[in-house]
């Protein structure tokens, strides 16, 4: 079956999804978790040829107090190595040549298990390992740029070794620059291959070779630039070290106590660009890039953050005293020590909290307790008729694939492919009364599929991460992913209305291309598309959108109370998305426009917008294209941004402009 025939008939036939790899059931434990962390920072080779690193021993030193401190992580000595160039007899620093490194990373794969927290950190040089572009390698201490095939620590060294890691916390950082070394014309650049980064991240061996469950990585840069260095220490450590000194806690309504994965892949998103444009001295620097690639868990924590441990600790106290008494018991008992523990990530249960909270604090009773979480838990309780719909639209997948896809699948088996992973999508493991009926979904009958898709639907509640039909497209992205075609896909309708964007040229908006300012972080203009709806209500290049002014949503519903939405610091999608609706309908924008003094509203309603793809040197003053580059020499110019159905017309007309200023056609 080809692509495109899938594409149609998923994109059209339904607003229909590939969820995340299946993530390995952990092993139970007896004993409480181990961390063990491996930390190597070389500022200085004795090699002339491999350039220094300024800050990496200093970085790796804060990195060891850190996670030493009892406050933060408590790691003991006996659970931690550090490797450096020079010697630090306070941290019983080892040096950090090529054997050493691969002791301690072979000392990971032998102590550490499942449930074990694992960190590794390399900050230093590497390059192109031999004359082979596409294989890497790190610089140890002891390496010699000539004998690096002997000397450094190859990609493939690392892997052999880190492969038989058992722990499903994995935690890698790498602040490595693989040009570390003088420029030699006779070797080529280091590329980072298909698949970069799998030494730290592992391979599952499956087809799509993801990265082996719970490990997550954390890169300075792409691995082919050179990180920032600050006064004291490098920027990416520098970002590292706030957020896990409790900065990245920010989940939720407050502080909870603990980093996790998740929290600090959001924190370092926002804190890396403001220190790489702070401190940055050329655009390059200023333009800083991290990347995180694995699993980034929301669930896996690194460090505790002291001040907000300290009051979590407080109320955990408390709610024992009440269990103690038997005031609370059975599964509220257990329930409030797992909220209370933790920021649930979903609204409801962050409420659910916070009547927990008021019970530990003595603000409310045990009886007022229960009444409140009565009314929470109905609340939550997803309409039936929304779970029929989910079923019913899973099932009309079902029926396109079964009847168009070459292989053949049972309704069941994709049925359960859906349902397992829909629930792994979002981190939820599956009820045991759905698995036994998921175990067995190949004996069922189309009304029984239904009845379990809806029991599962059901039994997920009502949450903002399956909303807006998201319920759907994770559990037929799951679906499709399981059939091992890669020519067979899903597109969910905002990648379909993407999709159609691109080929059609043509999209209902306002008509704008918006990027952020960056110095007051809100929305700017860069350019009204002509003839849009934002180009007859006189938006301009540079006016800055301060504020987004919704009355109805984007399918034209009136909301409760207007919605204001401030800009500042907003991602440009998201943005976006706040922008488009429905054609017709309305929405206002606060604008602040340079040589005015005070921000002024425009109210537009949406239309269709006919996208430019053909561009030319200038605007004329009636905001058509001038394509002349040089009058005198009769020279012309005209730029293709992308393919669209009008592509072929602007290009013709462009022409037609250019013969009439004394271009041969």
């Amino acid at each position: 079956m080809t692509h495109r025939t899938l594409f149609g008939l998923l994109g059209v036939a339904l607003t229909l999804a590939v969820g995340a790899p299946a993530r390995a059931a952990e092993e139970p434990t007896k004993t409480q978790p181990n961390s063990y962390v491996v930390l190597v920072g070389i500022s200085q080779y004795a090699d002339k040829d491999i350039k220094p690193r300024k800050h990496a021993e200093a970085d790796a030193k804060a990195l060891y107090d850190l996670f030493t401190n009892k406050d933060y992580l408590g790691v003991d000595k006996d659970h931690i190595r550090l490797l450096l160039g020079g010697e630090d007899e306070k941290r019983n620093a080892q040096p950090a040549d090529k054997q050493h490194i691969l002791d301690a990373l072979s000392w990971v794969a032998e102590k550490a298990k499942v449930n074990d927290l694992v960190i590794i950190v390399f900050i230093g040089e590497g390059g192109p390992l031999g004359d082979k572009s596409d294989r890497r390698c790190y610089f140890a201490k002891d390496t010699t740029f000539k004998e690096r095939n002997k000397t450094a620590v190859a990609e493939g060294d690392i892997e052999e070794r880190l492969d038989k890691v058992k722990s499903h916390r994995f935690v890698a950082v790498v602040d490595v620059n693989f040009k570390g070394y003088a420029h030699d014309p006779k070797i080529a650049d280091p590329i980072l291959g298909a698949r970069p980064y799998q030494e730290f991240l592992g391979d599952d061996k499956s087809e799509e070779h993801n990265p082996l469950p719970g490990r997550v990585l954390y890169l300075a840069t792409n691995g082919l630039v050179a990180s920032l260095d600050l006064q004291e220490q490098g920027l990416f450590t520098s970002a590292l070290l706030s957020g896990l000194k409790g900065e990245a806690d920010a989940e939720g309504y407050e502080a909870d106590g603990v980093v996790t994965v998740n929290e600090l892949t959001t924190y370092l998103r926002k804190e890396v660009p403001a220190l790489a444009k702070k401190f940055g001295k050329t655009a390059d620097q200023q333009g800083q890039t991290h990347y995180v690639l694995g699993d980034r868990d929301e669930a896996m924590t690194i460090t505790t953050n002291p001040p907000a441990a300290a009051k979590v600790k407080k109320q955990l106290d408390a709610l024992q005293k009440l269990i103690d008494k038997k005031e609370l018991t059975g599964e509220l008992a257990a329930e409030g020590k797992t909220l209370l523990s933790r920021m649930p990530r979903l609204e409801g249960q962050q409420d659910l909290r916070k009547q927990y909270q008021k019970l530990a604090d003595g603000k409310m009773t045990v009886a007022e307790l229960k009444t409140e979480r009565e009314k929470l838990l109905d609340a939550s309780k997803i309409d039936p008729k929304d779970a029929e719909k989910f079923a019913n639209k899973v099932m009309d997948g079902v029926e396109l694939v079964q009847g168009n896809f070459v292989r053949k699948f049972t309704p069941g088996e994709l049925v359960a492919f859906a349902v397992r992973g829909l629930f792994r999508e979002i981190h939820e493991k599956v009820p045991a009364d759905v698995t036994a009926k998921l175990d067995k979904a190949k004996s069922l009958s189309d009304q029984e599929l239904k009845d379990l898709l809806v029991d599962a639907r059901s039994k997920l509640g009502k949450r903002e991460d399956l909303a807006d039909q998201k319920d759907v497209n994770f559990a037929l992205q799951s679906m499709m992913k399981q059939l091992k075609d890669p020519y067979s896909t899903y597109v969910d309708p905002d990648q379909l209305d993407q999709y159609k964007r691109q080929t059609e040229g043509k999209f209902v908006g306002i008509g704008v291309i918006v990027g952020v300012d960056p110095e007051t972080k809100f929305l700017r203009v860069t350019t009204p598309i002509r003839g849009a709806p934002a180009f007859k209500k006189g938006l301009q290049g540079g006016d800055l959108i301060v504020e987004i002014i919704r009355e109805v949503d984007e399918k034209g519903n009136k909301l409760d109370k207007p919605e204001v939405i401030s800009t500042k610091g907003m991602a440009t999608g998201d943005a976006v998305k706040k922008i488009v609706g429905k054609e017709g309908t309305p929405v206002k924008l606060k604008i602040q426009r340079e040589g005015k003094k005070e921000p002024f509203e425009v109210e537009i309603r949406r239309g269709t917008v006919e996208t430019e793809t053909v561009f030319g040197v200038r605007r004329n003053p009636d905001a058509s294209w001038d394509f002349m580059l040089d009058t005198e020499r009769k020279i012309g110019y005209i730029r293709l941004s992308q393919f669209s159905e009008h592509s072929a017309k602007d290009i013709e007309e462009a022409v037609k402009d250019l013969e009439k200023e004394g271009l041969p056609a």
